[in-house]
């Protein structure tokens, strides 16, 4: 019984490094994924800031 419970122990012992890996993961995808967006929104707005310029050439 002792060596049962000992196995058990050591399972949830591995199980619990592998939430905390993954937790990690997600924290770093998390970031990543924050980055791309306030990249993505300077992208935007460069974008948006041509169109201009091509619709004001455009005009003349």
């Amino acid at each position: 019984m002792l060596n049962y419970i000992q196995e058990q122990c050591r399972y949830a012992d591995e199980v619990m490094q592998e939430l905390e890996q993954s937790a990690a993961l997600f924290g770093e995808t998390r970031e990543m994924i924050l980055q791309h967006i306030d990249d993505a929104s300077v992208v935007d707005e460069k974008l948006a800031q041509t169109i201009k310029q091509l619709q004001d050439w455009k005009s003349l």
